[in-house]
């Protein structure tokens, strides 16, 4: 076991936070973990072992050592039909996969061992996630969303450095790699001499994609109309174009529509029109257009990797067609397409559950539409999950947890302002039966 130097200073900073730090620095950590896709902290035998699992797991201890005690009465009853229906889900998945698994324990193509690595992750995700909802409780909106455009910040900064290494523009240094492309992570950083597409953290342009789509229509979302994220949305769309990803490219219109539907901050469109309108112009002139139309939609199929997908899906299918209900087994087959691999590998039983882990969460943000906060947290989710369907089949992505991790921060904290403006104007004897209540 070898520690790197990105998990050197990785553990220095969550050490300090873990210790030292306040609730807003241990989520901000958390967060921005789910980001660092193609970096190890520790190597065991040739196999990383990223920030995400090492920083979900400290999050899980921190609210059990911290919020030993759940929401009181008033707020448990508030969430019933939105936070417990996800947690209840969430749990039943885990479920499902266990079923699955000993349903299908001889059938498996990949070791046991590494099996259980993989549900262990999941499992610490699903942990941390649940916790979520109680850390929330200490943290204000302003934070929530000082923590988000942070993160978004971080990963432009950082894709506009990498866009610029593998352009060959700045010359690739040793330092770097070290401290944010771990070898082991098969991160598209290692794949060319020359490589002219934003991924940022992530191990490939897709990956990032999911995320910067989710960032983009956060930032248009919330609503806070200064020049600063102004700014970083001109760069977020700027970089989610030089992604060149289809994955991105699909995600984002979706999302688009899906955003002028639900959306009350219809003042973006005034900056996103114009932006779109500006950006093909400039595609169009250059010649660029076409080539890129070609390289990530229309030839996308014909290439050898579109062959491999195609197979990929096949057998998705196949095994999907072989057990109807509990399928063959969580990441026992992988297909191109999301929904394929998922009803592959947890059958029907399995999709219909992991729809129900944050459909109840989405539903609840389109009911409370005047509350922003909720809205572009939405979102952001439904902006990684749109790009997961395309192509990202991966029940463990770390963005989609990230993303989850944050709505239920998001939902938690609006739960609690909400309660707390009601207690004040209640009658002072309810008010001191409330507040015995939170004791």
């Amino acid at each position: 076991m070898s520690i790197t130097l990105f998990g050197l200073v990785w553990l220095i900073i969550i050490a300090i936070a873990f210790f030292f730090g306040k609730t807003k620095n241990m989520i901000a950590l958390t967060f921005l973990s789910m980001v660092f896709q193609a970096s190890s902290v520790i190597v065991i035998s040739e196999t990383g072992v990223g920030p995400q699992l090492i920083t979900s797991s400290l999050m899980i201890v921190w609210s059990f050592t911290r919020y030993r005690s759940f929401a009181n009465v008033n707020y448990k009853t508030q969430q019933t039909k939105f936070e417990r229906a996800s947690r209840m889900c969430v749990l039943l998945l885990i479920l499902a996969i266990i079923v699955s698994y000993l349903k299908n324990s001889k059938l498996y193509t990949i070791n046991s061992s590494v099996y259980w690595l993989l549900f262990i992750q999941l499992l610490i995700y699903v942990g941390c996630f649940l916790c979520c909802f109680n850390v929330g409780k200490s943290v204000s909106a302003t934070d929530i969303r000082k923590i988000i455009i942070g993160t978004i910040t971080f990963v432009s900064i950082v894709g506009l450095v990498q866009f610029l290494l593998t352009v060959n523009i700045l010359p690739k240094n040793s330092f770097i790699e070290l401290l944010l492309y771990t070898k082991d992570t098969d991160s598209a950083y290692y794949w060319y001499d020359y490589y002219p597409r934003v991924f940022s953290t992530f191990m490939e342009p897709s990956y990032c994609g999911a995320f910067l789509v989710g960032g983009f229509y956060y930032i248009i979302s919330i609503n806070k109309n200064n020049n600063y994220e102004k700014i970083l949305s001109v760069v977020v769309l700027s970089e989610i174009i030089l992604t060149r990803s289809s994955t991105a490219y699909g995600s984002f219109v979706i999302c688009g529509a899906i955003y002028l539907v639900i959306c009350k901050n219809k003042k973006a469109l005034r900056y996103l029109i114009p932006l779109g309108i500006i950006a093909v112009i400039t595609l169009l002139i250059t010649g660029q257009l076409k080539v890129l139309l070609d390289e990530v939609i229309f030839n996308k199929m014909q290439t050898g990797s579109g062959h491999t997908r195609n197979e990929w899906d096949k057998n998705a299918l196949n095994s999907f067609y072989s057990s109807f209900l509990f399928g063959t087994g969580y990441k026992n087959v992988r297909g191109s397409q999301f929904l394929l691999s998922l009803l592959g590998q947890l059958g029907f039983i399995g999709c219909i559950i992991w729809f129900l882990t944050w459909l109840p969460m989405i539903i609840f943000s389109l009911k409370k539409r005047n509350n922003l906060n909720l809205v572009a947290s939405g979102l952001f989710l439904v902006g990684v999950v749109v790009a997961m369907f395309i192509a990202i089949p991966d029940i463990d992505f770390c963005v989609f947890w990230g993303a989850m991790y944050m709505f239920a921060i998001v939902i938690s904290s609006t739960v609690r302002f909400k309660y707390k403006e009601n207690t004040v104007n209640k009658k002072p004897e309810q008010s001191s039966i409330l507040r015995i209540s939170e004791i």
